[in-house]
């Protein structure tokens, strides 16, 4: 429903897909062979891809946030949204 949504997403996953034994992409969204999505590297990846692609979202939508902040995996897609990283450091 959201093209910048979907773009930053799979920009997201793309990135990720060369060191995971299983597309991200597919994990989330059907939770993988095995309940995939229930183990920390695709749910922290998982949680990575959407908030950044959220942040781009609203981005687009013209909210821009003052500070940011998160935890755990948050923290790195926090810095990413604040210019801190590039994605692909991210």
């Amino acid at each position: 429903r959201f093209p910048v949504y979907a773009e930053a997403f799979d920009q997201v996953c793309n990135l990720l897909d060369p060191h995971l034994d299983h597309p991200l992409r597919e994990v989330v969204f059907t939770g993988g062979p095995d309940g995939l999505l229930d183990h920390t590297t695709y749910a922290q990846a998982g949680l990575f891809a959407l908030q950044v692609a959220m942040a781009r979202l609203l981005d687009s939508l013209g909210v821009r946030p003052d500070a940011v902040i998160g935890h755990s995996i948050g923290e790195i897609a926090a810095a990413h949204i604040a210019g801190v990283f590039s994605l692909p450091d991210a």
